[in-house]
């Protein structure tokens, strides 16, 4: 029978929480508080659009979070802004301002596909594997060397087609060290669903990871094979095309595992500023050239599997990680992955 696990997993900067705390503390009971909740969808094809980015201006960002997998948000007890911006790759960005939330609670916002840019006006054309040197090469120059902080929204489904084992929800703080290269997590709050079919398999035994999982995806910790200087040689990378973002030009490149490499590598596409090589976003999943490879459980997973007398094998895997600018630095702002596990 096949199971299915997902991870999501959503870093607010400890810079934005620092702003966010004061500036609440500051307010008086007589301004006007908002709580607005609303959907984000493509404007010609009506269909939601997960992950936009949703950022809230008072003299300059103070606060950001993302649209869920059905394009929808909600904002609560935000007094004292001056605007909020709407925006998704590919798409124009939309802004409104505290006039136009005045005795709305519930807003539809529709973005409307960007031109793409098919060609640039060069005399060398760009080369793939060039762009993706320069975008590895500069990866440290964009984190910080300094340890700090994240608080994270984490949520954890683990199901099968038509049933749902356990569905949890927590906060996290994730504490970063750049020189050690690891992190640390702290849970600050956290639920499960109880009107969800629990077995005592998936309270026990979570193969399809945890927050660590996600956590983990920050260039601080590890890099993807795709950005491993040591192994683009095992992929093919191409330019789709150029997208707009925030009045930003970023490289489309799709990149897949080359045949004839005896390993299970992935496939997928990275978004690259076009200006300074900043990695924004990359989407991967396991390449069919390497599926034969896939290894199934392994380490303590692989332990506990035997001792609970179970046969674990591991089918897929998709991810997506976001990486927004934040003081000269590009961090990790948000993350997802799911596993596809059969036993």
């Amino acid at each position: 029978m096949p199971y299915r696990f997902t991870n999501r997993y959503r870093i607010m900067k400890r810079l934005i929480f620092l702003i966010i705390f004061p500036f609440f503390a500051a307010q008086t009971p007589a301004q006007q508080i908002f709580s607005i909740s609303g959907k984000i969808t493509d404007t010609a094809t009506a269909e939601p659009l997960p992950g936009a980015s949703i950022s809230i201006y008072k003299a300059g960002p103070v606060s950001g979070l993302v649209s869920n997998k059905d394009g929808a948000f909600a904002i609560k007890e935000l007094t004292s802004f001056d605007s909020i911006k709407f925006s998704m790759v590919g798409y124009h960005s939309k802004v409104l301002y505290q006039k136009d939330f005045i005795d709305i609670h519930f807003l539809h916002i529709k973005l409307s596909v960007a031109p793409v840019a098919l060609q640039e006006v060069v005399i060398k054309p760009p080369v793939a594997i060039e762009i993706i040197k320069r975008a590895i090469a500069n990866i440290n120059a964009f984190l910080p060397t300094d340890n700090y902080e994240s608080k994270g929204f984490y949520r954890e489904i683990i199901k099968d087609r038509e049933n749902y084992f356990s569905v949890a929800e927590a906060v996290f703080r994730a504490q970063y060290f750049p020189q050690k290269e690891t992190y640390k997590l702290q849970l600050l709050q956290g639920r499960s669903k109880e009107d969800v079919a629990y077995t005592r398999l998936f309270e026990d035994f979570h193969p399809g990871g945890g927050p660590q999982s996600v956590a983990g995806n920050s260039f601080i910790t590890s890099r993807p094979d795709f950005l491993n200087l040591k192994k683009i040689n095992y992929f093919i990378y191409k330019i789709d095309s150029l997208v707009e973002f925030d009045g930003q030009l970023l490289y489309s490149i799709s990149f897949d595992q080359k045949p004839g490499i005896k390993e299970a590598l992935e496939k997928g596409r990275l978004l690259i500023n076009k200006d300074d090589d900043a990695i924004v976003r990359y989407e991967a999943s396991n390449s069919p050239v390497g599926s034969s490879y896939i290894k199934s459980l392994t380490g303590t997973d692989k332990v506990f599997a035997e001792l609970l007398n179970i046969d674990f094998k591991r089918k897929s895997w998709t991810r997506r990680v976001d990486f927004s600018h934040v003081n000269n630095k590009w961090l990790m702002s948000y993350a997802e992955g799911t596993q596809s596990i059969e036993y």
